[in-house]
């Protein structure tokens, strides 16, 4: 337990399947901050918002990826009684909020505006979670950032820190800096909100590290206090909201020792990288981990227990898979560096290898990006063509909970090194499923190739992207055919390898740690 008491912002928390109030693995990690505070009694609360349609539903029809929106109800939601409101966009907005606990969690304060107090475009403004127009999209983040602020003083908590995760609650340092301008100047300003605020960036890639023109904001007519000239000295022009998190923020995290490199390599030119720390990101335990791997102490105990999570995803997939191959899993959001369809780069390659192995792919595509749709249904065509390949539609926890455990191998294409983390491989990993990937993100730092899993390409890149994708499935087949298959044929040596995975993450890579260590250099004073 530390005494430092901790104001976390998200816009996504993921604690339960049920609970859609989550996209991908950001808010699956903060939901297993707020898991892993309440084990550690730590003196946290989470602030978001209740999406009344989550991220999105989406289902394969004649082959192709279509959303749907479904409103969501929820009988665990508790009221707070504490209503509010904030102009945005020169409309007043009724917020309401409402306390979530019932998932072992710290206490979960959410927003909304669907109250019949509010006209239908505000009441719209919490429906979907990044949905809309970029307009829509940036004035959901500046009401997320003052209705939050508005509740923490509500709720008379009295942060040490206000913590900002990913571009999206950049807002919320803003918000600080425009109440310090009512009483100093710009630089003593900045310094007292820099003591307060903490900022993680999660991503490298241009989508997690937006850019608006400041036209945009004079449109929805923010800030109200801060002249533009004033703003452009702390989000350059246009408005770079990593650069505004760095830049309010006394320290700031990276979320792996690999990302850590990559994020002052593309970031030092414009600021000193010194308050840049690297925090590796970890999964709770009580959460992901199977509780009879748990229980297992003896080696055959753990492939008997491994095999009974292989068979309930086969009935979850509803596929009679062989028992007596290796099955690849690949689970996680569609975005095109994640390269799901890598393994089908030299179809020739792959024709030889598909008798061999099982692969069972899932994950949803960005409603709005039709590539990544493009990719999904690309995949699901070859589920439909070649019997060693499967589909699981419309991704959530639950099948995410089937998949780490019952895969025997997690596979990972990223593009070095584009990946952060990849908190889904420690998942697998805690489970004694074998991680096959390239050498970014969390496997960085963690792969011991040969001994808890294997690593394909050294971590090498390439200027032309097709030459990147040639080699790296190149030796992704070598690996597989050479190293992957022979391995599994040798049960001793499997298990041996599930045992060295399983320590891997339960010794260094918990929720609990990570926390630990959030404290110690993110948080501290």
């Amino acid at each position: 337990m530390s005494e430092r008491s901790v104001a976390y912002f998200c816009m996504e928390y993921g604690l339960d399947s049920d609970f859609k109030i989550y996209a991908g693995g950001l808010g699956i990690l903060s939901g297993d901050t707020l898991k892993a505070a309440k084990e550690r009694n730590d003196n946290i609360i989470g602030i978001g918002v209740l999406w009344q349609e989550g991220y999105t539903e989406q289902v394969i029809e004649d082959g192709k990826a279509v959303d749907r929106s479904i409103k969501n109800k929820y009988d665990f939601l508790e009221e707070t009684g504490i209503e509010f409101d904030v102009e945005v966009n020169g409309e007043e907005i009724r917020c309401i909020s409402y306390r979530v606990t019932d998932f072992d969690n710290k206490p979960l304060y959410l927003i909304d505006t669907d109250t019949e107090e509010n006209n239908e475009w505000a009441r719209n403004l919490t429906m979907r979670l990044y949905g809309g127009s970029w307009e829509e999209q940036i004035i959901q983040k500046i009401l997320f950032a003052k209705a939050g602020l508005k509740l923490v003083d509500e709720l008379d908590f009295e942060p040490d820190i206000y913590h900002m995760s990913e571009t999206d609650s950049v807002f919320v340092g803003l918000e600080l800096l425009q109440k310090e301008l009512d009483t100093w100047d710009l630089d003593r300003a900045l310094k007292e909100v820099q003591e307060v605020v903490r900022f993680t960036t999660h991503t490298p890639i241009s989508a997690g590290n937006p850019k608006y023109n400041y036209s945009l904001l004079h449109k929805v007519g923010y800030p109200e206090k801060i002249p533009y000239q004033t703003l452009e000295k702390i989000a350059d022009k246009p408005f770079n909201t990593t650069l505004a998190g760095l830049r309010l923020s006394k320290r700031a995290n990276a979320v792996s020792k690999r990302h850590l490199k990559t994020v002052k390599d593309m970031w030092s030119r414009y600021m000193k990288t010194e308050p840049i720390v690297g925090v590796t990101n970890g999964i709770h335990i009580p959460t992901w981990m199977s509780e009879k791997i748990k229980r297992a102490e003896e080696r055959e105990d753990l492939w008997e227990a491994h095999q009974e999570h292989k068979k309930e995803l086969s009935d979850h997939m509803e596929s009679d898979i062989d028992m007596d191959k290796p099955l690849l899993g690949f689970a996680k959001r569609m975005p095109e560096y994640k390269r799901p369809d890598l393994i089908f780069h030299d179809m020739n390659k792959f024709e030889e290898i598909k008798n061999e192995i099982n692969i069972v792919f899932s994950g949803k595509a960005h409603p709005d990006y039709r590539e990544s749709k493009e990719r999904v249904e690309k995949i699901v065509g070859y589920s439909e063509r070649f019997d060693s390949v499967h589909w699981i539609e419309n991704y959530s926890m639950e099948d995410a909970e089937k998949l780490v455990k019952g895969c025997d191998v997690w596979l990972s294409c990223p593009v070095p090194p584009k990946e952060a983390c990849s908190t889904s491989v420690m998942k697998a990993a805690v489970n004694g499923v074998l991680n096959l990937s390239t050498l970014d993100g969390w496997w960085w730092e963690a792969c011991n190739h040969g001994e808890n899993g294997w690593q394909y390409g050294d971590g090498k890149t390439f200027e032309e992207r097709g030459e990147q994708d040639k080699k790296d499935a190149q030796e992704l087949y070598r690996v597989i055919e050479e190293e992957l298959i022979p391995a599994y044929g040798d049960r001793d040596r499997w298990l041996d390898m599930m045992d060295s995975s399983i320590k891997t993450v339960k010794d260094s890579y918990t929720a609990k740690k990570m926390l630990a260590e959030y404290y110690l250099k993110v948080w501290s004073k």
